[in-house]
């Protein structure tokens, strides 16, 4: 007899969203790093410290939810009633990646977003994954372990920023790496997708506050295209691709074959452990979202507000808007 009954508990698909905070106060830490003019600076760092002392950038949440748990190793999480939030951009892992790979999740499939502001241009160079891989190999790893990933000049001039590309596709080649940290999990597959112009310039300022209606369905609009891979137009078997990354996992462990279909895949999107770290990378982008070395480009950058990045590039206007943004916070 067919029965009915629903069986939960066997998977599971969790979305997780981010908090921006102490977005000032990291502009009052890069703000000696600059060539701008002590005068400048001295009137930007005025307003900063306001902000920072006042603590109105920083994200409280309440009531904490691992308040009086056992869930928590450091006093003040557990002993507070508002869980404060310190902005993950400060140590350069802006995917919050390491909560999902603690070993008691035992989590097989990561979608992982990158809307990075890395290179002078406001485009992802990767440095947020590179950091969350370089972290395993310190104290503070907690024995987690995070599949290899190249350097940030290879992500660009391979073009794994311009298209999804799967990480950890293979556990057997994994092994290695889980004995260095001492893991006893095998790290999730994660599928890292970069921002990219394919129907708008989505690269805008960190410091941009407010946006029109029509910049508003643009950058949700690119967000699709990016997610998608245009609609399905420059692949229409990437849905297929991405449930072969996400059963990866789970097929691996019941010892079955991978299949031609999810073959294909993987030879199209995994990483290969190919490294160029050639200076030799083209900003230009081509309507497919790949670089090319043309002259011409669909995609111009969009952020020149752009105050501090990760090579501290400021200009003028960046300038402007941080401390107007800034006064209107402070009064």
């Amino acid at each position: 007899m067919l029965m009915s009954w629903c069986i939960a508990g066997f998977d599971n698909t969790g979305y997780i969203f981010g908090t921006s905070s102490t977005l000032f106060n990291q502009g009052l830490l890069q703000l000696n790093t600059t060539s701008l003019p002590s005068v400048v600076q001295d009137l930007i760092s005025h307003f900063l410290e306001n902000v920072s002392e006042d603590d109105n950038d920083i994200a409280e949440y309440y009531p904490n939810p691992f308040y009086k748990t056992e869930w928590a190793e450091v006093d003040s999480i557990v002993e507070d009633t508002s869980l404060y939030l310190v902005d993950g951009g400060e140590d350069l892992e802006n995917i919050p990646l390491v909560p999902l790979i603690q070993p008691e999740r035992e989590i097989d499939f990561i979608m992982a977003y990158d809307n990075s502001m890395d290179t002078l241009q406001g485009w992802p160079d990767a440095v947020s994954i590179i950091k969350t891989y370089e972290r395993q190999f310190t104290n503070q790893s907690n024995h987690t372990a995070f599949p290899y990933v190249p350097d940030s000049q290879t992500f660009l001039n391979l073009n794994l920023t311009a298209k999804p590309t799967f990480f950890g596709c293979y556990s057997n080649n994994l092994t290695d790496l889980m004995e260095e940290v001492g893991a006893d999990n095998v790290p999730p597959l994660v599928v890292y997708v970069a921002n990219r112009p394919f129907t708008f310039n989505s690269n805008t300022s960190t410091y941009k506050m407010s946006y029109e209606n029509e910049e508003k369905i643009g950058m949700i609009e690119n967000g699709f295209a990016v997610t998608t891979r245009k609609n399905l137009t420059l692949d229409d078997e990437y849905r297929a691709c991405i449930g072969c990354a996400i059963l990866q996992r789970s097929r691996e462990r019941l010892g079955m074959p991978l299949g031609p279909q999810c073959q294909k895949c993987f030879d199209e999107y995994c990483w290969d452990g190919s490294l160029d770290s050639s200076d030799s990378y083209n900003i230009n982008f081509t309507a497919d979202g790949m670089t090319n070395d043309s002259d011409t480009t669909n995609a111009s950058s969009g952020a020149s507000s752009l105050l501090f990045g990760k090579n501290s590039f400021m200009n003028t206007w960046g300038v402007i808007a941080a401390v107007l943004v800034v006064c209107m916070i402070s009064f």
